[in-house]
């Protein structure tokens, strides 16, 4: 669907940060992270590629390798298969899901779709090596008891195989778009990195998104809309909102502001990204950069490149 531009990032919260669970992590230029309605709803065969890069100070970086498949299937319906390799702070966390949707046409420009996703999310906690728990352990004389209650292998490391479970509606109407979604409901909990006493949970807010589309000359389309998380956790809850015009269909810059509200950033920079995409055929190259240099582990993604490319194999060649 070329009138919905993917313009979206996503942004970890202090210590939390490594607690997510990756796949809501690549909806700066896909938002089928965030809600499996999205599956192939244009139907077109989608291939994602996606790696963001950040850093908080000398010892801890921020890295997530994101791929992603769309294809349609009976005319009405989508799959989709997402992965995810992320790594922030001695924890690592590899994402593995499946989604389904159903589309139906509600009028000529008018479409309601519904989805699910299920998968697997790999978390591994890095203990041995971890400068900040050694800091904790030397200055605990009974350091064996910290991590007592949490399984540890002999190599110094924690790591389990938890499921996830989702699901999402979306409208997209002529210049409406608007999308809820809850893409994990199950209440996984891990160790703290710097505790492995403490137990978190994965992060799993519920999604509220709208936009609106502008027609601003025969060339020029404006986007503008915003994305709420709904969530317990004071650290990922909040609004977001982003503006961005196309030209041509084909150049797209934009900026994108996020989380205003969150209790905990009242005092802290917040993040404000330019967005750039290029559509050239059926590819498209995208790249974002933050313009605050942050240090705090609020805002420790820096930038992000993406490179995605759309197949039109279900349309009917014509006739010679």
């Amino acid at each position: 669907m070329k009138n919905l531009i993917f313009i979206w990032l996503i942004v970890a919260a202090k210590s939390t940060i490594a607690q997510q669970t990756g796949l809501t992590e690549s909806y700066p230029f896909q938002k089928l992270g965030h809600n499996p309605a999205l599956a192939s709803l244009d139907q077109k065969l989608h291939a994602v590629v996606l790696g963001q890069y950040g850093d908080l100070n000398e010892t801890e970086n921020l890295k997530n390798y994101y791929l992603a498949m769309e294809v349609p299937i009976l005319k009405s319906m989508g799959l989709a298969v997402q992965y995810s390799d992320y790594s922030y702070n001695y924890t690592y966390l590899k994402n593995l899901s499946l989604s389904i949707s159903k589309h139906i046409k509600l009028g000529e420009n008018t479409t309601f779709s519904y989805g699910f996703t299920g998968g697997q999310v790999n978390t591994t906690i890095d203990y041995e090596n971890n400068n900040t728990l050694t800091v904790v352990k030397e200055a605990d004389k009974n350091s064996s008891a910290i991590i007592s209650k949490t399984p540890i292998n002999s190599a110094g490391q924690y790591s389990e195989n938890q499921y996830l479970l989702g699901a999402g509606v979306f409208l997209n109407a002529n210049q409406w778009h608007i999308g809820i979604a809850i893409p994990n409901i199950i209440k996984n909990q891990i160790p703290l990195v710097i505790d492995p006493n403490t137990q978190v949970v994965l992060e799993r807010p519920a999604y509220f998104s709208l936009e609106k589309d502008f027609k601003l000359s025969d060339k020029l389309k404006l986007t503008s809309g915003g994305l709420y998380r709904f969530t317990k956790n004071p650290y990922q809850k909040g609004l977001d909102i982003q503006s961005s015009v196309m030209l041509n269909e084909k150049y797209s810059l934009g900026l994108w502001y996020q989380r205003i509200g969150a209790e905990q950033i009242k005092n802290q920079n917040k993040p404000l990204l330019v967005v750039a995409e290029i559509i050239i055929k059926k590819a498209r190259l995208a790249y974002s950069v933050n313009l605050i240099n942050n240090s705090s582990s609020y805002s420790n993604i820096k930038q992000q490149i993406m490179l995605r490319l759309d197949i039109d194999y279900l349309k009917k060649k014509q006739k010679i």
